[in-house]
């Protein structure tokens, strides 16, 4: 069972993991916004960044919708990756890696329903539960 947390000062649901990016080659922890809005997984300025991602060899070339307006990314394969006491839970997928602006500054990365609807998960604010029975993913790996 994945086990989450309620971040901080705006008591948002975080999971953490691990992004495997396969062209740039960039392995890289990350703490993402559980976002049961958002279709794909984004990883955000503030994180690319501190992962060492080289956005002048990125294409911006997909577009996303959300509450905070339009969204320019580009499309990379990767991974991601979630580890439990017992198992590292695998999920292959297209990665996509918000273009850098001052008014992302600080927005943390996200990861979607295509992960998350692969989990049963139960997010109780009020009782800072946030965990993940993991019912499907592309590898697993005994720790």
């Amino acid at each position: 069972m994945l086990v989450g947390r309620f971040g901080g000062t705006t008591s948002a649901p975080f999971m953490e993991g691990r992004i495997w990016l396969f062209k740039p080659q960039i392995v890289h922890e990350i703490s993402f916004l559980v976002d049961t809005g958002a279709h794909t997984s984004i990883i955000m300025p503030s994180d690319g960044l501190a992962a060492g991602v080289d956005y002048t060899d990125l294409r911006f070339t997909e577009t996303s919708n959300g509450v905070g307006g339009e969204l320019k990314s580009a499309v990379v394969e990767g991974m991601i990756n979630f580890v439990d006491s017992d198992f590292m839970y695998c999920y292959q997928l297209k990665v996509q890696i918000a273009q850098c602006h001052e008014y992302l500054k600080g927005v943390p990365s996200i990861i979607g329903r295509y992960i998350l609807s692969k989990w049963d998960l139960r997010v109780s604010p009020l009782d800072f539960i946030l965990t993940g029975h993991v019912k499907a993913q592309n590898n697993l790996f005994k720790l």
